[in-house]
């Protein structure tokens, strides 16, 4: 009968009435867990930014520069908010700024304290350009420019330099050159030589490096470098001290010494004499 006259008053029945009250029950409470996760995660990020902060920067590997000099290009301060520093926009700032240094990594620990680890490069060559000498690391990342000869490395002549701009690799006028220059400095550090004072590449296939003011070394092309100048080295090591002449390492497998006559000299006319 109720149901009758329910129907008869347009009236929702009580089944249809108890679904829609359940529904709206349903709602509200999405709607009070939806807004108790935004409170939750709006209290986060208020934690974030106003309790985690840089207390302490560490600097690791530096012996070029000091640890004050690495913060402060870093543009890392203590007080900034820890998350939000962009550690790695700073890292490729010390290395593009600071020469000398070939990599640096950050590294977060809470709760507040950033280590700043760097390595160093060391000079293994200069280059000539028209301003002076560019001074190269093995990666040929230009460390500095000087306006002299440095003794202690060797010099590298018949290179055309566009930009020896400190903090970015050497810019050779080809891509020939770059890949030349790349392969002899590798050879040079992996071939254990030493007392190189020049390297004359001003002819890409008949390349000469000049040892001890007394050994000129003809290596041919840049190909296989660091196996030419470890046989070069071998057959310095049992040469005399007072022995002159070409070492002819062209060949694959093949080393030939030949002896300087008197007054003869080992110089190519495209060096100067040393």
């Amino acid at each position: 009968m109720k149901e009758e006259k329910n129907k008869k008053l347009n009236l929702p029945s009580s089944s249809v009435y108890n679904a829609e009250r359940k529904k709206a029950k349903t709602t509200k409470s999405i709607r009070y867990f939806l807004f108790a996760i935004a409170a939750l995660l709006l209290g986060i990020a208020l934690s974030v930014v106003l309790f985690f902060n840089i207390d302490r920067i560490e600097v690791e590997g530096s012996e070029r520069y000091s640890a004050r000099e690495i913060i402060d290009i870093a543009g890392i301060k203590e007080g900034e908010n820890f998350f939000l520093t962009d550690v790695g926009r700073n890292a490729s700032k010390v290395t593009r700024l600071l020469p000398y240094i070939s990599t640096c990594t950050m590294k977060r620990r809470l709760p507040g304290r950033i280590i700043i680890s760097v390595t160093e490069e060391s000079p293994v060559c200069t280059v000539k350009t028209d301003e002076g000498y560019a001074v190269l690391g093995e990666s040929t990342k230009v460390l500095d420019n000087v306006t002299e000869k440095m003794p202690s490395i060797p010099l590298i002549t018949g290179i055309d330099v566009l930009n020896a701009d400190s903090g970015v690799k050497l810019l050779c006028e080809t891509d020939d050159e770059t890949v030349m220059l790349s392969e002899i400095l590798s050879g040079l550090s992996g071939s254990g030589i030493e007392n190189v004072s020049l390297v004359d590449v001003s002819d890409n296939f008949n390349i000469s490096l000049y040892a001890s003011g007394r050994i000129r070394i003809d290596i041919g092309n840049s190909v296989n470098v660091t196996s030419k100048l470890k046989r070069a080295r071998e057959v310095i090591g049992k040469l005399k001290t007072t022995e002159i002449g070409v070492l002819d390492v062209t060949a694959e497998g093949r080393v030939s010494f030949l002896p300087a006559k008197q007054g003869e000299t080992i110089f190519k006319n495209s060096v100067d004499n040393m």
